[in-house]
């Protein structure tokens, strides 16, 4: 790039040249080996000077045509935290077939995924009616049920030390509305005074996204410290079994879900590894 025309243009220029470049009404659908745009990988120099305004600028459109997220999970993995907090939008559609098990050939955009930047814009921004605006609140349970197509995505934001938060709207009533669209945000680290403040803080910021009860983060991390890799809890017919690495169990590495048929009158509640919290204010 020395010796090109480009090269000699002002930085603030060539940033208004990338800008204009990459901003477009169309989105840009994810699929293997057509994601990057050409001038992204043309020299190393206008890779460096381009590529995250590019992800920062461009809204992708990722299809699950057949179920699960995992090319969407394994896309940002790849990215990596730095540009995955970057994205500006990344939109979730799922068919009603791979959703209802109807064989219909429509979609149906189930979530809109937004890095900080795009974020804070929210944020900022005045909500549709006067004396509403918009806040970020944990996912909660919700994402045990209608919410479970998020699940390969949570692990893959988990692994670099990212999570994901949900944007609400708030007005002068205590309940909050609910949106489709999600922060990518980072897994906080414990504030002062709070309980856990060493190599677990992750998992418990994580479990707090989840929406589990304080007592349930507790028996978590405590089963997680004493060597437990496999991490069972249980709220009425469902047990969500959480997996972590073999390390230092420090990284979520699979959860599932299992419904069993036992009345609540079996449920021994005060073995119980904890409980899941309603995600409503």
């Amino acid at each position: 790039m020395d010796s090109s025309q480009l090269s000699r243009l002002p930085p603030e220029i060539r940033d208004q040249i990338y800008h204009t470049l990459f901003t477009s009404k169309y989105a840009v659908t994810l699929q293997s080996g057509h994601v990057q745009h050409p001038l992204t990988i043309t020299c190393r120099q206008i890779r460096q000077e381009t590529l995250a305004m590019y992800y920062a600028l461009t809204r992708f459109n990722a299809h699950l045509d057949d179920g699960p997220a995992t090319p969407l999970a394994k896309w940002l993995t790849t990215l990596g935290p730095k540009l995955t907090l970057i994205l500006g939008e990344v939109n979730i559609w799922v068919s009603l077939w791979a959703r209802d098990h109807k064989n219909i050939g429509m979609h149906m955009l189930n979530g809109t995924l937004y890095g900080e930047d795009r974020t804070q814009e929210l944020l900022n921004r005045a909500a549709p009616d006067e004396d509403e605006y918009y806040i970020l609140r944990p996912i909660g349970n919700w994402v045990f049920n209608r919410g479970w197509y998020l699940k390969d995505i949570i692990l893959s934001l988990h692994s670099m030390g990212l999570g994901l938060s949900r944007i609400c709207i708030k007005n002068s009533s205590p309940t909050v509305k609910l949106t489709s669209d999600f922060a990518i945000v980072r897994l906080t680290k414990a504030n002062q005074g709070e309980i856990f403040k060493d190599e677990y803080t992750e998992v418990n910021s994580l479990a707090k996204q989840f929406g589990l009860t304080e007592r349930a983060r507790e028996n978590l991390i405590l089963q997680l410290a004493a060597g437990e890799r496999t991490v069972t809890l249980q709220e009425r017919h469902r047990k969500l079994i959480l997996e972590f690495d073999e390390g230092d169990g420090t990284r979520l590495t699979s959860m599932r879900q299992v419904f069993t048929s036992e009345s609540l009158a079996d449920v021994d509640w005060a073995a119980m590894s904890g409980g899941i919290e309603d995600s409503h204010d």
